[in-house]
């Protein structure tokens, strides 16, 4: 008795504690659907031409699932926070569906990402081996924290009286998603580390438009999941209510930003040969970058690095062919 009553005292504190905030979290989520559909009108144009105009591929599919899923799981989300006397079985269902797939919209990010180091680094076998491994102690990891989060989950009806939206879920403890979140983190990190690794040897000899447009989204979609993945963090040792908002914002930035990466990808290399599997057939990388060393000679054609006029650079054409076949 006194435990029921224990839990049913925690449960009103819950509740009192959930009509604080539900408001703010109901913005946050909402926002976070804005942006995404924002963000769908900004480049539907570019995703008719460059999607829907090309043959189907692998990476059609990728593009399309992590294009549309959040169209599914945002609003469910929203109505989670706000409907008027859903069932317990209801409630769960759309916590389970809505965490759950945030996993596989961040699984699919970070497949694109890995794929996209994996070919700025010459599709390196070894490269190739630790990114897999990477990938899949995160994604498992991540899942794993995220059962133990949902089962920790304690549903509380609304008791008579208390008018309040929304499916109320309480948790004492915020160990699980801190641990998940720290996962994300670091597996951004490392990926940056190893873009910026990478990247010195080629930003420093003025790279093709590809290789600038892939090294520039590489780093911005690290740098930016990394921070929201830090803020996440923050607020779910200090105020784990309030990180609900930006486990929606992360959500959202999980289904822009590999979009982006593989629709401007697929815009830079119109212009090269591809087969229907995004597999270049034209070795003439060269022509994408317009721009010469300053002190070539006239009169002979021939470059400070030893090459002639014209050659192409047999590192840059590599990395590029291997980016192409990755897209």
């Amino acid at each position: 008795m006194c435990r029921l009553l224990s839990l049913w005292s925690a449960g009103v504190v819950s509740q009192i504690r959930f009509s604080a905030v539900s408001w703010m979290s109901d913005e946050r989520i909402v926002s976070a659907l804005a942006l995404v559909t924002y963000d769908y009108f900004l480049t539907v144009d570019q995703e008719r031409k460059y999607v829907w105009n090309t043959k189907w591929t692998p990476g059609t599919v990728l593009f399309l699932v992590i294009r549309y899923l959040p169209f599914i799981d945002l609003p469910l989300i929203i109505y989670d926070q706000s409907n008027l006397g859903a069932s317990q079985a209801v409630c769960t269902a759309i916590l389970w569906w809505y965490q759950f797939s945030c996993i596989v919209a961040i699984a699919l990010t970070d497949s694109v990402i890995a794929l996209r180091t994996w070919a700025i680094w010459g599709r390196s076998l070894t490269c190739g081996v630790l990114l897999i491994l990477l990938f899949l102690g995160a994604t498992a990891s991540s899942v794993y924290y995220q059962v133990v989060a949902l089962k920790e989950e304690q549903y509380f009806p609304t008791p008579p009286g208390f008018d309040l939206p929304g499916c109320i879920f309480f948790s004492v403890d915020a160990t699980s998603l801190t641990n998940m979140y720290t996962i994300y983190a670091v597996y951004e990190s490392l990926i940056f580390a190893a873009t910026l690794v990478r990247g010195v040897g080629h930003l420093r000899h003025s790279p093709a438009k590809l290789m600038s447009i892939l090294y520039r989204d590489a780093f911005l979609s690290s740098s930016c999941l990394f921070v929201i993945a830090i803020l996440n963090i923050v607020m779910l040792k200090v105020s784990p209510p309030w990180s609900y908002g930006l486990t929606s914002l992360y959500r959202a930035m999980n289904a822009i930003l590999p979009e982006r990466i593989i629709i401007n990808l697929r815009e830079t290399t119109m212009g090269i040969n591809i087969n229907g599997w995004d597999v270049m057939t034209d070795t003439s990388v060269g022509s994408h970058n317009p721009s010469r060393r300053s002190g070539q000679s006239a009169r002979d054609g021939v470059r400070r690095d030893g090459r002639r006029r014209g050659e192409p650079d047999s590192l840059r054409v590599s990395t590029e062919l291997s980016v192409v076949n990755a897209a």
